[in-house]
Order: C-alpha cells, then sequence, then structure tokens
C-alpha cells in the first residue's frame, strides 16, 4: 500500500514538474516575442556583442551594471544622452568581457562603421 501511494505522489510530483517548465516556457516565449532585443546583434572578434547606437555628436559608452540590460537604459537615459551624443549602449557579455583588450579594439572599429 505504501508503494502505491509513493509512486503516486512521484508521478504527481513529475507531472507537476512538467507543467511548471511547460508554463515557464510558453511565458518565456510570450516575453520574448512582445520585446524583442532592441539596437543590433554585432559579430566581434567571434562573439556576439548586443549593442544600440542613437544620436549624433560625441561617442559616450553606456554599459549597463550587474544585474541589469542593456533596456534599461532606453527608458529615459540614453534618448536624453542622444540628444548631445552618439551614444552606444552596450549589454554586457561575460564571454565577451573575457576576450579582453583585442575585442575592445575590433568593437571600436565596428562601431565607428556604424
Amino acid at each position: 500500500m505504501a508503494g502505491k501511494l509513493l509512486i503516486a505522489v512521484g508521478l504527481s510530483l513529475a507531472a507537476l514538474a512538467l507543467a511548471v517548465a511547460w508554463l515557464a516556457a510558453r511565458h518565456e516565449a510570450r516575453a520574448e516575442a512582445s520585446h524583442p532585443p532592441q539596437g543590433q546583434i554585432l559579430d566581434i572578434g567571434g562573439h556576439r556583442v548586443h549593442a544600440l547606437v542613437m544620436g549624433r555628436g560625441p561617442d559616450l559608452v553606456l554599459i549597463h551594471g550587474a544585474s541589469g540590460n542593456l533596456r534599461d537604459m532606453t527608458f529615459s537615459l540614453a534618448p536624453r544622452l542622444a540628444e548631445r551624443y552618439r551614444v552606444i549602449a552596450i549589454d554586457r557579455d561575460p564571454t565577451a568581457i573575457a576576450a579582453g583588450r583585442a575585442l575592445v579594439d575590433e568593437m571600436g572599429g565596428r562601431l565607428s562603421l556604424i
């Protein structure tokens, strides 16, 4: 009797886990569809770098903090700065940061073409 109860509980937990995973995937797909990436994805030195460029004038690079993303800077800050500067907002990527100075130099060259 206890064995059947354990099996029933195990199957119920497995079904619950599958339902939660399915709902999470559905929620993620909806969020991504309603908020597509802004800007462009650049291939720099084999690394994908998400950047948004707006405005004209001297270059001003914005890099978000550890718990943010590029979109955080587009609500108010970047558009206001773009009135006087060419704002280059970059989404941080730990793998790109690890690539070091060569990637930074190549990124600067690529951004000068935009």
